[in-house]
């Protein structure tokens, strides 16, 4: 099986389409109204919860822990990974090679790069 090539052309599609397939270029996934259901939810639920804990610690505990300050690191620690999931989808992931443009191409890479590094440095604190 040959391997497949990418063009060169920023403005064209990102890959080849496989044999009895046509591309069509857009970056409308379905998939990018289900992440942000998800990124909403999955800020403001744990979000209310960090408030909640802050306030019962802070109002009428009246004492905070050293938990209590990793908790908020690790939930503002969170809020860059939504927002470069939401530079994924914006370019184009969730769809097939084929129907996304070269350069969306790269800014999808680019940013699951960026998400790696980011992932994988707080994974070694």
């Amino acid at each position: 099986m040959p391997t497949p090539t990418f063009p060169d052309d920023p403005n064209g599609l990102a890959a080849d389409p496989p044999p009895g397939s046509q591309g069509k270029l857009g970056t409308a996934s379905d998939a990018l109204v289900w992440y942000q259901v998800c990124a909403v939810l999955c800020t403001t639920v744990p979000g209310l919860f960090v408030l909640l804990r802050l306030y019962t610690k802070v109002f009428i505990v009246r004492k905070t822990d050293l938990t209590d300050y990793f908790v908020v690191l690790a939930f503002l620690a969170f809020i860059p990974m939504i927002a470069i999931g939401r530079v994924m989808f914006g370019a184009g992931a969730g769809m097939h090679q084929w129907n996304i443009r070269n350069d969306d191409l790269y800014n999808i890479l680019y940013a699951s790069l960026r998400g790696f590094t980011y992932t994988r440095s707080c994974t070694d604190l």
